[in-house]
């Protein structure tokens, strides 16, 4: 938190200093790609050591994410601050007469970070940029097993698990502006980094690994990214 606040204040030193900017407020969503090898090993691996046939049902598939964002934009290029949330999960299950199975995880980040764009082409009312995103990565994961055999309840177990880690994303911007108001498109490659793995509560020692208990587990947020964006632009010129 620290490192962004400092980056606040840097941002409203440079908007003071500057004598035209635009102020940028926008908000992004779309579609993201999630690598998580380490969780999908854990439900490969989960079968065999049940007594009963199971079916995966999702395995961390492809999902939506959420950035809202602020900035400055100068001629040619922007920076401003940027908060993106993201999630997906899997499910193992198998159910019949006998009874129900269920073990399922869920994975999310908060994730605020500075970005970074830099106008490649500029025509009319459109614009094409690169960008780029540097960002911090806080990981949590929430594993629940369920069984009930007979009408009987024999597990309903949930346990937490959280990580740190760092990203960033790199990707292109095509926007469209009409007055103050913008319409985009985006699409971009996010790299995870960090070597943090999922613990339990307090401890970092109480970590997640795989059921033999040889490798640790961690978030694997790499992944592309496409999103749709809208932005509103307020022109502001120092006196």
């Amino acid at each position: 938190m620290r490192r962004i606040f400092q980056i606040v204040v840097l941002i409203v030193i440079t908007v003071n200093n500057s004598n035209s900017k635009d102020l940028s407020f926008g908000f992004q969503t779309g579609i993201g790609t999630y690598s998580m090898s380490g969780l999908k090993n854990l439900n490969y691996a989960l079968p065999e050591l049940l007594a009963f046939d199971t079916k995966l049902v999702s395995n961390f598939p492809e999902y939506w994410y959420y950035r809202p964002s602020f900035g400055m934009k100068f001629k040619g290029f922007g920076i401003g601050l940027v908060y993106l949330y993201q999630s997906t999960g899997s499910r193992v299950s198998a159910a019949d007469y006998s009874g129900e199975y269920r073990f399922d995880m869920k994975v999310k980040s908060y994730s605020p970070g500075i970005c970074v764009d830099v106008n490649l082409l500029h025509l009319y009312n459109f614009q094409f940029a690169a960008y780029s995103v540097l960002g911090l990565l806080s990981s949590k994961l929430k594993i629940t097993e369920y069984l009930n055999a007979m009408e009987m309840e024999l597990v309903n177990d949930t346990y937490d698990f959280k990580a740190h880690n760092n990203y960033f994303e790199p990707g292109f911007n095509f926007v469209y502006r009409y007055k103050f108001i913008g319409v985009g498109i985006s699409g971009g490659y996010l790299i995870q980094f960090g070597k943090q793995e999922f613990y339990r509560g307090k401890y970092q020692k109480v970590r997640l690994y795989e059921f033999d208990g040889r490798e640790a587990i961690k978030p694997e947020w790499n992944g592309f990214r496409f999103g749709i964006s809208v932005y509103c632009n307020l022109s502001i010129k120092a006196k």
